[in-house]
This record gives structure tokens, C-alpha cells and sequence, in this order.
């Protein structure tokens, strides 16, 4: 079998730094000429708790540089913008072993801004100095455990059943566990070949809604063998990589009959980002109504449903479906269409409609920011973190509308109409595509579900100032 990249991860990756992988001529000092925590206690605390940012639980990054602090949150804790890199790795004095040193560097290019905010940076001793004590760590002082990235895979016994049927192949397994994503939120991808252990597993021909246990194959040809891997993957998609093959054959017989289905019957409103749509089973001359999956369609305005792109795809056996980052205060357009085992798909074109309810950034969405995003200074004033100012109405709209993410290329942090291209989302969630770092605001409680819908809908409306 050929594996490639099971699934794209957009995981932001470190710059490259030009200070030729050692020491500057300038640091002029040695392990010997610093105290080794009394000299960097000082300059973090002239430095780097201005207003209180790096101080405290609230401090930005769980990073406290506060005297009795520093040391735990430097030495061997991952870094929160480079990915696989810690903030100090003990006797490594480099910029791209150690990423304080980076942060404190000029000519070192950064995710983010260079550290300290605001003013000349560190002076050139100054940044000696922390090079000198980072080069007299012990290198097996390895510190707490990095924990800002999640590199641990699911665990999964792969499928555990093929059961053939006329042009399809039913895949079946027990549901996979994982250390931070649910168990109802974990996708499985679908590999297929044609022969043994062919499966391109760079290349899936399905991820599964979250959370099921069963796929459909179809449609399949009559009298084949087809051999099947399934992986796990966690919200950071990192998969199982148990590579299990299991096998079919399809029998003579062939359904080309689509299901009978009477389209959408319901759709109630949940909240400004959500509706839930509900319809009455469908009906098949060869799957069971528990067999068959449905698709469904959104748009805000009628007959505007892309058919070739479902907004949600259903377990088997569904009759309803909630879907999420929608709009606030918007009419929108539902259609629903039914899938047997064999692939065949219902034509129907029946609209149901819901209107999403009132969002505003003034009233609803910037209240949430203020209150949650800026205790001890970390998202407000002249040194917010990552130049983030979300202290008013008008600043935080300024910092996030448009702007493009320092951590993950491609993504602004709100994108206006389009919640599933906002970082800014992945931030508040923990979880994203090329989520990294960690969940905001740090050290503190997460927003709601119902705070998180609430900036999902106001993007999805547009991300007005309104």
C-alpha cells in the first residue's frame, strides 16, 4: 500500500531564522558570567510584565514570568506558535532549538511579534545574557511535559466487519476513544482498493460524519473483491494508523434504484448560527430505512442549494440534522436528499425555509470579548498580545475582520461570510484545521457553546459593525 498524508493538516510551521544556528558574536558572555536564575528573573521582570501581562494565572500563553514562575514556564514547555519547538530547550542556545530566543531576536523571523511589545527590544546584552543561561541548563533538564500540541492518535481496532450487498460494501467497526476529542466527534476515513494492501492512504474515498460507526461503499461493481482500510482521526487529525485491511466480494446482482423520499418536512431555528432540519425516513427497494443516509443542502436564497457539496451528510438511519455556522438573522433554504447503500440518490428539490435569529457585534459578540479576552491586559492596550486589541467595540472589530492569522496561513481571523475560514473560531474551539497553540482565552474558562455560536453567527452575517 502506498501512504502518503492521510489528511492535510494546516498546521502553521515555524519560520526560518537566520542566526547561523549559534551564538552571535556579541553574547560575550558565558554560562559563567550569569546567575543562573537571578539575572533572567530580573530582565522578565523589568521587561515583560508591563501592565501585568506576563504575571499570574491570566498571563497571555500560560506564560508567567514572574520570578517564582519563569523557570516552569520556560524550560521544556512547548512553544505555543512553534510547532515542535519548546520555549527553551535546556543547553541549546539557538534560535531554532529554543523559541524565546527567536522571540527575542530582531533578525529571527517569528510567528507573531517579536518580544517584548512595544519599545527597542532587548539590548544586545540583555539578549547575551539569556542566551548565556539557556547554554548552562543541564540538556537532560527536560522540564513539564510539552502539552500545547496534540500529537496523540486515537485508539482503534479498524473495521470489523464487510458486509456485501448488490453494487455496495457496508464497513462496520467499534467507535474509537481519544485523550481530548469526544467519542461522537471522531471521523473515520475510508481507503479502498482492488487488490491487497493497494489502498492509497494519501488518498480516502470518504470521511464519515462525526461519530459513526458503519459507511456504505457504493457504487460498487458486481463480482469484485474490494479491500477496505479505516482510519481514526481526532480533531487534530491525527489518525490510528493501525492500517487493519479487511475484504468483500460484491455479488452478480446490481441496485440502480434511488429511494423513495418526500424531501424536508421541518426546520426549527436553535440559535443565531444553527438550524435543525427534520424529514420522515425514506424508503428503498434494497437498503433498510437504518441504512440510509441523507444529505443536506443550505442557501439564503431559493434554489441557490449547491448539490455537488452537501453542508452536512447524516449517520445512516438519521431524520434529522442540526446545521451550524449559519448567519444570524438570516432566511435560509433547506433541501434534503436521500442515499442508499448503493449510492443512489434521491432528485428532490423540496425547500424548506427558517430564519436564524438576531446577532449584532456591538450587542452580542464584542461584550464577550471584553469580558472574557482581556483580564491582566493580554488582549487590550498598546501591548495586546499579537497586536489583538478587543478592548472596545471599534478596536476589536479593527483587529479581527479581514486580518490574516500570524499562526495559520491562508485563514483570517473572521472572514466575513464564512465561519469555517475564521481562525479565530479554531481558537475559541481548541480545535480547527490548523489549530495550534492554545484554546483562548488561556488560563481561563472557555467560552460557552452558546458564546461561540454567537461569534460564529455574527461572521456568518457578514462580520458587520453593527
Amino acid at each position: 500500500m502506498v501512504r502518503h498524508v492521510a489528511i492535510a493538516v494546516g498546521f502553521a510551521l515555524v519560520a526560518a531564522c537566520f542566526t547561523n544556528g549559534g551564538q552571535p558574536s556579541d553574547a560575550g558572555a558565558d554560562a559563567s558570567d550569569v546567575t543562573v536564575l537571578g539575572e533572567p528573573a530580573a530582565l522578565f521582570a523589568k521587561n515583560c510584565a508591563l501592565g501585568g501581562c506576563h504575571v499570574g494565572a491570566d498571563a497571555p500563553f500560560h506564560l508567567d514570568l514572574s520570578p517564582n514562575a519563569f523557570y516552569a514556564s520556560l524550560v521544556g514547555v512547548a512553544s505555543s506558535e512553534g510547532a515542535g519547538i519548546l520555549r527553551v530547550k535546556p543547553g541549546f542556545a539557538t534560535d531554532t532549538q529554543s523559541w524565546l530566543l527567536c522571540k527575542v531576536d530582531p533578525e529571527c523571523a517569528v510567528i507573531g511579534q517579536h518580544m517584548p511589545l512595544g519599545g527597542s527590544g532587548l539590548a544586545s546584552d540583555d539578549i547575551a545574557t539569556l542566551r548565556a543561561w539557556v547554554a548552562s541548563l543541564p540538556p537532560d533538564d527536560a522540564g513539564p511535559p510539552p502539552g500545547s500540541i496534540d500529537t496523540t492518535p486515537p485508539t482503534f481496532a479498524g473495521a470489523s466487519s464487510a458486509t456485501p450487498g448488490p453494487s455496495s460494501i457496508t464497513l462496520a467497526w467499534s467507535p474509537a476513544t481519544d485523550d481530548t476529542t469526544p467519542q461522537p466527534e471522531i471521523v473515520y476515513g475510508i481507503y479502498e482498493a482492488t487488490t491487497s494492501h493497494g489502498e492509497d492512504l494519501g488518498a480516502p474515498i470518504a470521511f464519515t460524519p462525526p461519530g459513526a460507526t458503519s459507511f456504505a461503499v457504493g457504487p460498487l461493481a458486481p463480482s469484485t473483491t474490494y479491500y477496505f482500510i479505516v482510519l481514526a482521526y481526532d480533531w487534530a487529525h491525527n489518525d490510528d494508523g493501525l492500517d487493519l485491511e479487511i475484504s468483500a466480494t460484491t455479488p452478480p446482482t446490481v441496485d440502480a434504484t434511488k429511494p423513495t423520499f418526500a424531501g424536508a418536512t421541518g426546520a426549527v431555528t436553535k440559535s443565531p448560527g444553527s438550524v435543525a432540519v427534520s424529514w420522515a425516513a425514506a424508503s428503498d427497494d434494497v437498503s433498510q430505512a437504518a441504512a440510509i443516509s441523507y444529505m443536506v443542502y443550505a442557501s439564503s436564497k431559493s434554489g441557490g442549494e449547491d448539490f455537488q457539496s452537501p453542508d452536512a451528510v447524516t449517520v445512516a438511519g438519521a431524520t434529522s440534522a442540526t446545521l451550524t455556522d449559519l448567519g444570524g438573522d438570516t432566511l435560509y433554504y433547506f433541501v434534503v436528499r436521500a442515499k442508499d447503500q448503493a449510492g443512489n440518490v434521491d432528485a428532490n428539490t423540496i425547500e424548506i425555509t427558517a430564519t436564524t435569529t438576531h446577532v449584532g457585534f456591538t450587542s452580542d459578540v464584542a461584550p464577550i470579548f471584553a469580558q472574557a479576552c482581556t483580564a491582566s491586559y493580554c488582549h487590550a492596550g498598546a501591548n495586546a498580545a499579537e497586536s489583538i486589541d478587543l478592548s472596545s467595540t471599534k478596536l476589536a472589530h479593527a483587529a479581527l475582520v479581514g486580518v490574516p492569522s500570524t499562526q495559520c496561513n491562508g485563514l483570517s481571523l473572521a472572514e466575513p461570510h464564512e465561519p469555517n475560514a475564521s481562525y479565530l473560531l479554531q481558537k475559541l474551539r481548541g480545535h480547527g484545521s490548523c489549530f495550534i497553540g492554545w484554546q483562548m482565552p488561556e488560563q481561563a474558562t472557555p467560552l460557552t457553546a452558546a458564546q461561540i455560536d454567537l461569534v460564529s453567527a455574527w461572521i456568518g452575517k457578514g462580520a458587520r459593525l453593527d
